[in-house]
């Protein structure tokens, strides 16, 4: 599957402490490793009001993807948790 990794979502990765980015790396390439979407089990459901996005725990920071299509999604975001939800939605809010 490919992964991408959204400009901001690079920003959040950056800014992870070190043992996080190692333990997200590892959710990361294990996502590459699937052949669809379908087969990654580990993503806890999707987001409400948004039919297109998607969150995955580690700890207590979600990493939130965007599937574009069944072999593609994108990663939008890589935050702690009392923090992703916030800003998230904000956006979406804003969204037409």
């Amino acid at each position: 599957m490919v992964v991408d990794l959204e400009k901001k979502g690079q920003k959040n990765y950056r800014k992870l402490p070190e043992k996080v980015r190692l333990l997200m790396n590892e959710k990361i390439d294990r996502i590459a490793q699937a052949e669809s979407f379908d087969e990654v089990r580990f993503i806890e459901g999707r987001l409400k009001g948004s039919p297109d996005r998607y969150k995955i725990r580690q700890g207590d920071y979600r990493i939130i993807l965007k599937k574009v299509t069944e072999q593609q999604v994108i990663i939008t975001s890589i935050r702690h948790r009392r923090d992703v939800y916030d800003k998230l939605y904000s956006l979406l809010l804003s969204m037409p």
